[in-house]
């Protein structure tokens, strides 16, 4: 495999080479029962962290973030799955966001309260009052019905656009030992970097499924990825490098 740092050669990158990328995961939450933040959220900190190039903070109450709080921060991560956060909190992310800054998600932030979805003790999703922006932020939406995926297995993962800064730092390909989640509805606005054959034989579409895209919101930029199930599948090379050319791309000064 490549090393990390030669695929995190960006020669788009505005940000200055004597500074670190700061860095703010927006956290505190999820489905336990599937995707505990207590775990994935230490790990892919440690991702970042031994890069060297990222000074990483976390934000555990997302209901308590302001524009101070978001003050000199490049980019957000979000690896949260729960309750709104309240319409302040919502709007400070959303103009950080419009203003010219960068947000990554991971995984699960595709489902639940922020972006429509909820699930019902009967174990089956219905659709809820959004965040407003936030469907557009994701560039998606991903009906009740057709939430799920395909049996975990190991997949190979395609860079399908080498013309974007992302695509350029991947190799053409990668191997994914995760969950490749299928059906959802992408928007105009979304450009996919990598997909992933759904295969009939683990229960999946036929069809290649979107794992990685980019999201122009205002001035600023959003990335989706849709893997990282859980530690092993956080600790792919494949994921690791996808991770972290995401965070710096999306973190490029304006």
């Amino acid at each position: 495999m490549r090393t990390l740092l030669s695929g995190l050669a960006f020669a788009v990158l505005a940000l200055a080479a004597d500074r670190p990328v700061e860095v703010l995961f927006i956290t505190g939450q999820s489905d336990t029962q599937y995707h505990d933040w207590r775990v994935s959220t230490p790990h892919l900190r440690q991702i970042l962290e031994r890069t060297g190039r990222f000074e990483v903070k976390v934000c555990e109450s997302p209901a308590t973030l302001t524009p101070a709080a978001l003050a000199g921060v490049d980019v957000l991560i979000l690896n949260y799955t729960g309750p709104r956060w309240g319409a302040a909190a919502e709007q400070a992310v959303e103009e950080f966001i419009r203003s010219g800054q960068g947000m990554v998600g991971v995984h699960g932030v595709n489902y639940g309260p922020l972006i429509g979805t909820e699930l019902q003790p009967d174990g089956k999703w219905k659709l809820v009052e959004p965040w407003p922006a936030f469907p557009e932020m994701l560039g998606m939406t991903w009906a009740p019905a057709d939430i799920g995926h395909a049996r975990r297995h190991v997949f190979k993962v395609k860079v399908v656009d080498r013309t974007h800064p992302i695509g350029r730092a991947l190799p053409p390909e990668f191997e994914a030992d995760d969950e490749l989640y299928h059906k959802m509805a992408l928007k105009p606005t979304a450009r996919v970097i990598a997909s992933a054959y759904d295969d009939p034989a683990t229960g999946g579409t036929g069809k290649d499924e979107p794992v990685l895209w980019t999201v122009p919101f205002g001035s600023g930029r959003v990335v989706y990825f849709s893997l990282g199930h859980d530690r092993k599948a956080m600790s792919m090379p494949g994921f690791v490098e996808a991770f972290v050319a995401s965070v710096e791309w999306a973190a490029r000064s304006r």
